[in-house]
């Protein structure tokens, strides 16, 4: 990552040049220049973007954002992979995508818990047990999947042992409401929308915070490896502004659900809901979780996860996939300008 006379320079030739994936000089003339950020409609996923948007971080370290809206992590990886996307946020699931070489991560920003497996009374399922047999709907390659499998293995049990109905996550909370399965693996805010519908009989099997001590939630911003060796000057403005979005968001929670709300067209007092569905940390808390080693550690914990799921067959170093320097070096700079 350049050093601060030499990404300004960097950062003005970028908008000559555009990037892979097409961004390039504002067609305005602001001489900002264009991104393309993926976020997904919640609070844990929105919020980052939402705030550099609002507040005018990104257009303060030089970027016009685009936002552009997904369902969940792995249609970024193929957006990005296609040219079309510059950086995305994703959820625990899909890091598995990034261990394996498809993306890097630059960001770290939060510690989810908003995940859940989520039945009605009438199935009969009160405990992880009680799925064998049943029909679940998930998510496959996201955090959807990664928490059935963990509530799967609480009781000894397998995806073998169940029958899982692929679906995105309105499909799987719609699916679930309706009857039409017997659970489902599913994410806020689908699950502040099953509990308020089914209410007194909607039932909680399994939460990611259940499996807190060897399955860690992460939620990262990545990009691709091309973006970083190209531009990483763009990436330092992008985790220039997340720093401060991220002090923002740990100070202002409902102004941050209110900005949250007008992003993905709903109402603040609904956004206000997933208020728990996280730990907001702060710049500080970020700079000192990635130097003290504790990102490492839950990073490394999630690969374990992947590989008791058989989906990853050995670890890999962290550092081959997750860039601390941006947040070390841009942290370090701004405390040093005042700028934090």
């Amino acid at each position: 990552m350049k050093k601060a006379t030499i990404a300004i320079l960097c950062l003005v030739l970028a908008i000559a040049s555009g990037f892979a994936s097409g961004s390039n000089e504002n067609k305005d003339g602001s001489g900002l220049i264009d991104v393309k950020l993926g976020y997904m409609p919640n609070l844990i996923s929105a919020s980052l973007a939402a705030i550099g948007d609002a507040e005018g971080y990104f257009e303060e370290y030089g970027l016009d954002a685009e936002l552009v809206k997904f369902t969940s992590g792995p249609p970024e990886f193929a957006a990005m992979a296609a040219g079309d996307l510059d950086a995305g946020i994703i959820g625990h699931g899909a890091h598995l995508l990034a261990i394996q070489g498809q993306a890097e991560i630059f960001y770290f920003e939060c510690l989810g818990n908003s995940d859940k497996v989520m039945t009605r009374t009438d199935t009969g399922i009160k405990t992880a047990a009680d799925l064998k047999g049943k029909t679940i709907a998930a998510v496959l390659g996201t955090s959807s999947e990664a928490l059935l499998n963990l509530t799967l293995q609480s009781a000894g049990l397998t995806q073998s042992d169940v029958k899982i109905v692929s679906m995105d996550q309105n499909g799987a909370a719609t699916a679930l409401i309706a009857g039409q399965v017997d659970a489902a693996a599913i994410w806020s805010p689908l699950t502040v929308t099953v509990s308020d519908t089914l209410g007194d009989k909607a039932v909680v099997v399994s939460s990611i915070g259940d499996f807190a001590d060897k399955a860690p939630s992460p939620g990262s911003w990545i990009t691709s490896a091309k973006m970083i060796k190209e531009h990483p000057e763009v990436i330092e403005a992008l985790t220039k502004a997340f720093l401060k979005a991220s002090n923002f968001r740990a100070a202002n929670i409902e102004k941050t659900a209110e900005y949250v709300a007008r992003l993905i067209g709903t109402d603040t007092s609904e956004v206000m809901k997933e208020v728990q569905t996280a730990k907001w940390f702060t710049a500080d808390e970020i700079y000192e979780f990635v130097t003290n080693g504790s990102v490492d550690e839950w990073y490394s914990a999630e690969q374990q996860m992947f590989i008791d799921a058989g989906q990853l067959a050995e670890k890999v170093p962290n550092e081959t996939y997750f860039d601390k320097s941006f947040i070390i070096e841009c942290y370090e700079e701004m405390k040093a300008n005042g700028e934090l």
